[in-house]
C-alpha cells in the first residue's frame, strides 16, 4: 500500500530506522552486543525476519530453548 502511495500521508523511513527487516544481505551490518541487536550501530525498535541471518537465528533460538528447559 505504501509502495503504491495508497496512503499518501504515511511517513516513510529507511530500513532500520524503526523497523529492521532482515535479509541475508545485511549479515555484515548486523551484530549482537549483550544480546541486543545493533544495525549500523543503532538498535531498531522492531526486528522483522531475524531468522534470515543464521547467527541470529541460532542465538535467539538457543536463548528461548534454554529458558524453556529452566522453567520446564
Amino acid at each position: 500500500m505504501i509502495f503504491h502511495d495508497l496512503i499518501p500521508l504515511a511517513t516513510k523511513y529507511e530500513n532500520g530506522n524503526i523497523v529492521l527487516t532482515v535479509n541475508s544481505g545485511l549479515d555484515n551490518k548486523v551484530e549482537l552486543q549483550d544480546y541486543v541487536l545493533k544495525y549500523n550501530k543503532y538498535t531498531p525498535n522492531i526486528i522483522h525476519q531475524y531468522d534470515r541471518i543464521e547467527k541470529l537465528n541460532k542465538t535467539f533460538n538457543s536463548l528461548v530453548y534454554f529458558k524453556d528447559v529452566q522453567l520446564g
